[in-house]
């Protein structure tokens, strides 16, 4: 069944903000704390922007929300029109004045970052953690991909067809080149999931072998007993 948008906004997108961290969510209001908060209909040059995260004082994220039957993924140029609307921000990315926006319909979530003005945007399987964004916020891309063609390929262990694949690589290729990786918090929280993971695969094994050794254990006495005329 399709939802409304504001059913949609307070059954389904209001849970997975608080489930990332964000809150609490509030209405708009300009006395409120910009510490941590979502606000709703947070006023913009174009309009009231259906939430706007805030962390440590900062703009992060602009949330633009449909209703389930909508494909949050078209209306990503929603959120970056209240971007660009956005007055007091200490951010200007080419216009737009926060880093990060989402589009979402309580089903999925569609993720933008605007720093980079050839970025893609991208499926996420859920919100950002304030932390998430603000790690993101400090990765300056740019001066990595400056790094790696400022200096030399002179690695010992490459080898010369290796030094030349890389030499031809340009900046141009580089900033071209779009590389989807989660924030290190989310990696962090990969890895403890796949160390989980492993633990149990390590469990059920032992519990396999040590069923396996009864089994021969039990076998060896079986046969035992039949060579001494006991079966």
């Amino acid at each position: 069944m399709s939802l409304s948008e504001r059913a949609t906004r307070k059954k389904r997108i209001d849970q997975a903000l608080v489930h990332a961290g964000w809150s609490p969510i509030l209405p708009f209001d300009p006395r409120a704390s910009r510490e941590l908060v979502a606000f709703e209909e947070y006023p913009t040059a174009s309009g009231p922007a259906d939430y706007a995260l805030f962390s440590q004082g900062q703009p992060l994220a602009i949330i633009e929300a449909k209703r389930t039957s909508t494909a949050p993924q078209n209306v990503l140029l929603q959120a970056q029109r209240y971007a660009r609307g956005l007055d007091g921000s200490p951010f200007d990315f080419n216009g737009l004045h926060v880093p990060f926006v989402y589009s979402t319909n309580g089903e999925s979530i569609w993720f933008q970052d605007l720093r980079d003005p050839i970025s893609r945007s991208r499926e996420v399987q859920e919100f950002h953690t304030p932390a998430a964004l603000r790690e993101m916020l400090a990765c300056d891309r740019a001066a990595a991909q400056e790094w790696l063609c400022s200096h030399p390929v002179d690695h010992p262990v490459l080898r010369p067809y290796q030094r030349d694949a890389i030499d031809s690589v340009s900046l141009t290729n580089l900033r071209e080149l779009s590389i989807c990786l989660p924030p290190l918090a989310e990696q962090r929280r990969i890895v403890a999931r796949i160390e989980a993971l492993f633990a149990q695969a390590d469990a059920v094994e032992a519990a396999v072998a040590r069923g396996l050794r009864r089994v021969e254990q039990f076998e060896q006495s079986a046969l035992a007993r039949a060579f001494r005329g006991e079966v």
